[in-house]
Parts: C-alpha cells; sequence; structure tokens
C-alpha cells in the first residue's frame, strides 16, 4: 500500500514565510492550519510527482469546491509553454493573464489563471500542467481567484515593479502549493474546516496509509531553482 505522510507546522515558521515570498504570494488574514503531504510510491521505491498528481486531484474531487484556480507561469518566447497553453484554450478554459512585470516590454513573462469548473477539467489541467510545479516559480490553486499587487524592490537600475499573488485566507477557503520539486503539495488555510488532521482525512483519498508527523522538516522546499 503506498503511503501519505501528513507533517503539521507553524505558521510562524520561517521557512514557510520563506516560501511564501519565494512563491510570490501575499496571504491576508492568518493561517491556523498548514499541512505537507508527502507522496510515497512503493512500487517506484520512493517519492513521485506521478504520484502526487493523482493524490491530490482524488483529494480535490472528494474536497468539491468548483470552481478552482489553477495558476501558473508562461513565457511568450518558450515555444513548448505557448503550445501548452493553447492545449489548455482549446478545452475551452477561461484563462484569465496578468503580467508579471510592470512597463516593461522586454519582460515576456506572464500568469495565467486557469478556471477549472469539473472534475474531468481539473484532470485535463493537470494531466497537461502539474509537470510544471517542479519547476515553474508559480504553481498555486486556489478556491478563489487571485488578484495581484504590485511590488517594488532593489534601486536605481535595479529597481524591479513585479506584480505578486495576493490570497485573502479571511474567507476559511484553503490554497495549495507544491512541495520538494512536486513530491508533495502544500494544504493551508484558515478558519473551522481543517484544524485538526482529521478533518483533512476525510478528503484525502482513502487507499493509502497515512502517517501524521509534527514539523517532520526543518526546511521545506517548494521546488528547485535550477
Amino acid at each position: 500500500m503506498n503511503e501519505l505522510t501528513i507533517a503539521e507546522y507553524s505558521f510562524q515558521s520561517k521557512s514557510i514565510q520563506r516560501l511564501l515570498q519565494t512563491s510570490e504570494i501575499n496571504v491576508l488574514g492568518p493561517l491556523q492550519t498548514i499541512y505537507e503531504i508527502m507522496c510515497y510510491d512503493h512500487t517506484e521505491g520512493g517519492f513521485t510527482s506521478e504520484l502526487t498528481e493523482k493524490v491530490l486531484y482524488d483529494t480535490l474531487v472528494r474536497y468539491n469546491q468548483f470552481p478552482l484556480y489553477i495558476t501558473t507561469n508562461f513565457d511568450e518566447i518558450r515555444e513548448d509553454e505557448m503550445d501548452l497553453l493553447e492545449r489548455l484554450k482549446s478545452r475551452p478554459f477561461v484563462c484569465h493573464e496578468h503580467p508579471r512585470y510592470e512597463d516593461d516590454q522586454r519582460r515576456t513573462s506572464f500568469y495565467c489563471c486557469i478556471e477549472v469548473l469539473s472534475a474531468d477539467d481539473l484532470h485535463f489541467v493537470l494531466k497537461e500542467s502539474f509537470f510544471r510545479a517542479a519547476y515553474s516559480e508559480t504553481f498555486l490553486i486556489t478556491f478563489a481567484r487571485p488578484t495581484f499587487e504590485l511590488k517594488t524592490s532593489g534601486r536605481w537600475i535595479f529597481k524591479e515593479a513585479k506584480y505578486i499573488h495576493v490570497v485573502d485566507a479571511r474567507d476559511g477557503l484553503p490554497f495549495i502549493l507544491p512541495s520538494h520539486d512536486a513530491l508533495g503539495f502544500m494544504w493551508l488555510s484558515n478558519g473551522d474546516a481543517f484544524q485538526t488532521v482529521d478533518q483533512l482525512k476525510l478528503i484525502l483519498p482513502t487507499d493509502y496509509q497515512i502517517e501524521h508527523v509534527l514539523n517532520a522538516y526543518e526546511e521545506i522546499n517548494l521546488r528547485s531553482k535550477e
């Protein structure tokens, strides 16, 4: 039987705050519960992104909160990324696009927020795009469409104006990020719905051995930066 390990974290953990900054996310309101679900495949003898994709799909279907929104970043100069975007739009999905940088035409990168209305659509989007969670700077799943705010950093010629995601945790809805190069995923939430691991287990698929640990890792790696 394959295994799921649920690690429980505190929002005050510096690694959690660094991860949100790395993923360009500003969270409004407190985060009360943060879980990391790692997916161990006994057939492969290790954690795999393929099993993570399956577990994530089954979890979201059991949670049954549609529409949901999958936001990732694309680059216009990458032919493979534009081909992927065309496949996603061919379904067709509603794809909300937003620039990543302000007033710099040399920047060709942009965010795309894909609205997912059903389990069938979710299966298609994850199959086409989840592999990006291992390396893309952004792979964010929310249950309300994220907004953006402009964040300026640096000075003089090194000054950069970049849009970051704004996730409002005050509505009680969770949001999801990949972790460890998509070998697992983070479930972050506020409110009453997921205050305990037992509440989370109700929406996890049942055909896995589940282990619950507290702060299993001192540091969390959402994705590699190579």
